[in-house]
């Protein structure tokens, strides 16, 4: 079965809205928890990047 125009359609805007999105609530995290110092201090774990730290803090409710 062929596509609809409607489904072909609204699968063109979302491949180029939601990567967009994505990436700007992305950025805004890395912004705001790039001065914090235990993400700082998990970052130090290889492989640990901004956004797996801020999962692991979100996780925990204080480290001290």
């Amino acid at each position: 079965m062929e596509p609809s125009f409607f489904s072909e359609s609204l699968r063109e805007y979302s491949e180029g809205y939601f990567p967009t999105r994505k990436q700007r609530v992305e950025d805004e995290i890395a912004k705001i928890l790039s001065d914090n110092e235990n993400v700082k201090i998990l970052m130090n774990i290889h492989e640990i990047n901004v956004y797996s730290a801020a999962a692991i803090m979100s996780e925990i409710d204080d480290i001290h």
